[in-house]
């Protein structure tokens, strides 16, 4: 979530300072470090709970307010419910994810018969595949350029010289690149228009590199023209008759951009410190977080090997057909554990909160029993959360098959300083 984030927002920076630049190396080099960026930055946040930005320390606190100034807060949005609509919208991106990446296998697949099918032209460097297809526009992908035979014996010189920038370069690893980040966030409108720019940055670098060994700009547009039809490989190739040509006959148009227009590569600085800044709001933080640690049940199979678990020779299930019930529903362990759970003095002290996940068996007969941490905040912390857990009363248990079973039961619980002399502490900051 936090990736998609930090993607869109340095891409909309992208094409508001940037896309109309004619610095095309150097574009492309800032153009890739989104992808960088916006992979690496989420690490940051697999740091231990209290040490992230979005937990938000506060400072030491006196002995004589921590009674009335620390009160912990459990969001009805932090709890797990087995059959939650995270779980819906987890299922939805799996299923969207397998769908776009079925489509790259498809589309890579259908290029490879092409390649296989023609008459292969080894010319040193790359290999020229030629084809009978004329309704296919020339393209290339890896190491191979494929072209119509009419094209090869009319225009291959140009084409050629066009195609083999694409394969210097490496195009094709930007591609991928691209097509895998669509793949992961097909859910990302920015993810889709980042695979398409870059194949357009491709293809401005093509074009200049045509135009920079000696051929015409005027000929080389009117062929750009000429081959604006045909079949083209919109995920995975770099074909000549690639759409935006208006785009591309203006960029070959373009002076070269000074040196001084790098400058402003620098608005991606304030564009990622607004995506940590987003991320780090509280309702934001709790809403990936909380996504993010649920975890997908399997439906019941007496094959899974989810179910190994055994408690007192009872076997306990990840998930059931109908999951345990606190008695009175999910808001009355909300209200419970709210009402039971005292922040720890030492915790308070240090200025230590964030959300610890919890998780215990309820047995068949509905006891809570073998609660444990999944996810630390610190030991304080931790050990008042199984000790407000080990004061639960009897759940209703699960069942699979109309039978009672034991399972697994997932609960977060947010330790959040409060309070006036809290927000003090946190101005000071």
């Amino acid at each position: 979530m936090l990736s998609a984030l930090v993607m869109t927002i340095m891409f909309i920076a992208y094409k508001l300072f940037m896309s109309n630049e004619k610095n095309l190396r150097f574009n492309r080099c800032v153009f890739l470090s989104i992808y960088v960026v916006s992979l690496l930055m989420p690490l940051a946040w697999l740091m231990p709970a209290g040490q992230r930005v979005g937990d938000g320390a506060a400072t030491t606190m006196t002995s004589d307010n921590i009674s009335t100034a620390l009160t912990p807060i459990v969001d009805a949005s932090d709890f797990i419910p087995s059959h939650s609509v995270i779980e819906i919208l987890l299922w939805l991106y799996i299923t969207g994810a397998i769908a776009v990446l079925a489509h790259t296998v498809m589309v890579t697949v259908r290029i490879l018969h092409i390649v296989r099918s023609g008459e292969c032209i080894d010319n040193g460097q790359c290999r020229v595949i030629l084809i009978d297809d004329e309704r296919i526009a020339p393209f290339s992908w890896i190491n191979c350029i494929v072209m119509p035979r009419s094209d090869y014996h009319g225009c291959g010189d140009v084409i050629l010289k066009h195609e083999m920038m694409h394969i210097c370069s490496y195009h094709w690893v930007d591609l991928y690149v691209a097509q895998m980040f669509v793949v992961f966030q097909w859910y990302n409108p920015a993810a889709w228009m980042m695979h398409r720019e870059i194949r357009i940055l491709h293809e401005f670098e093509a074009d200049d590199a045509v135009v920079a060994s000696g051929v015409s700009a005027y000929e080389y547009q009117m062929l750009l023209v000429k081959k604006a039809v045909g079949a083209r490989f919109p995920s995975l190739a770099d074909s000549l008759n690639h759409s935006q040509l208006k785009k591309r006959v203006n960029m070959m148009s373009k002076k070269r951009s000074s040196r001084w227009s790098a400058m402003r590569s620098f608005a991606f600085v304030p564009a990622v410190a607004l995506a940590a800044l987003l991320y780090s709001t509280p309702a934001v933080a709790s809403f990936i977080e909380s996504t993010s640690q649920s975890v997908l049940s399997l439906p019941p199979d007496d094959k899974d090997k989810e179910k190994k678990a055994v408690y007192n020779e009872e076997e306990v299930f990840t998930a059931a057909e109908a999951m345990p019930q606190y008695p009175g529903g999910e808001l009355e362990l909300l209200n419970f554990v709210s009402k039971n759970v005292k922040y720890p003095e030492k915790a308070a002290k240090e200025g230590t909160q964030g959300q610890v996940v919890a998780q215990f068996v309820v047995t068949s007969k509905g006891k809570v029993v073998t609660p444990k941490i999944v996810r630390s905040v610190s030991p304080e912390i931790d050990a008042e959360a199984i000790r407000v857990l080990s004061l639960l009363p009897d759940f209703k248990p699960g069942t699979v098959g109309g039978k009672p079973v034991a399972v697994w039961y997932t609960i977060p619980i947010r330790f959040r300083l409060s309070g006036d002399k809290a927000s003090q502490s946190k101005e000071k900051e």
